[in-house]
């Protein structure tokens, strides 16, 4: 039977989610469509993996679009090959993004598994129209919660799904046990990204 989990994202009091695999008018996907640069990469090894890219031309995502002036696509990237499991980076214009903190010595070409993929499957999305809901609530789908610092962020949550056409964390199977969490600053720009488990 498959694990279909479905990413899902809070801002200013309301839910919604990506139903992967379903296409819409607008650019939203899963995995590496490419199309932006990615300033402070460690040399010699390999980079961050694009999750998903978020078309602002959404109504869904009209707020946030107002607010990002000047920005066409918001991007959620990870870095999956570094074991310490948190990444920060600026968007610092449009199709550009600027790594600020990754642990470069915790990088294993192994890690999660072997033969983990350099980029992944790329997946169309579409998302749900947003609903009210207040952070408690939304919290409580997520592993280990939401930090109070991150509430004024927009923030998304990805865990494993079979949707995806990848493993992320097993080589076996997609056991909804980690969530990767995205928390986005629309004023600063800057994206704090790690990962949790249950």
């Amino acid at each position: 039977m498959p694990e279909i989990h479905n990413p899902f994202f809070f801002w200013r009091g309301y839910r919604f989610e990506a139903v992967v695999g379903k296409q819409s008018k607008y650019h939203h996907s899963f995995g590496a469509v490419g199309g932006f640069k990615v300033l402070g990469q460690p040399p010699g090894k390999r980079g961050l993996h694009q999750i998903l890219t978020l078309d602002l031309r959404d109504p869904a995502l009209a707020a946030l679009g107002a607010v990002l002036q000047g920005i066409s696509r918001l991007p959620i990237f990870y870095g999956f090959y570094y074991e310490s499991g948190t990444v920060e980076y600026v968007l610092t214009k449009d199709g550009v993004i600027s790594i600020s903190e990754l642990d470069k010595t915790t990088y294993d070409i192994h890690w999660p598994y072997d033969d983990y993929p350099a980029s992944f499957p790329v997946q169309p999305i579409t998302l749900t129209s947003p609903v009210p809901c207040d952070l408690a609530t939304f919290a409580r789908e997520v592993w280990q919660g939401i930090k109070p610092r991150f509430s004024d962020h927009f923030i998304a949550i990805i865990p494993p799904s079979d949707a995806y056409g990848v493993n992320l964390w097993h080589p076996e199977n997609n056991c909804d046990f980690i969530h990767v969490k995205s928390f986005f600053d629309p004023i600063s720009r800057q994206t704090v990204v790690y990962n949790e488990c249950d």
